[in-house]
């Protein structure tokens, strides 16, 4: 993958499906043969437009592939979460 981009300014103001897409309050971890929810906290995600300069991606999981440009892209420098203790699930 071989990609360049430039963070923008952040979103005013998020649509239903940014938050959607963002706001979540859960983590899984996929480790030794066993899957684990984690409940979790944060404040809300500041995010960022991007412009896509360019992208040359060719990804292959099985007989999916991903090629083409995103049709909606964000940029975050992240949040801190504090987690609470894991389920086996």
């Amino acid at each position: 993958m071989d990609t360049e981009f430039e963070v923008k300014n952040p979103l005013a103001e998020k649509t239903a499906r940014d938050r959607w897409l963002t706001e979540r309050y859960c983590l899984y971890l996929d480790k030794e043969e066993a899957i684990y929810r984690y409940d979790i906290h944060h404040k809300e995600w500041e995010i960022k437009r991007v412009e896509l300069k360019r992208l040359n991606l060719n990804c292959k999981i099985g007989a999916f592939g991903l090629t083409d440009k995103p049709d909606l892209m964000h940029y975050s420098n992240g949040v801190k979460v504090v987690a609470w203790k894991r389920t086996r699930i």
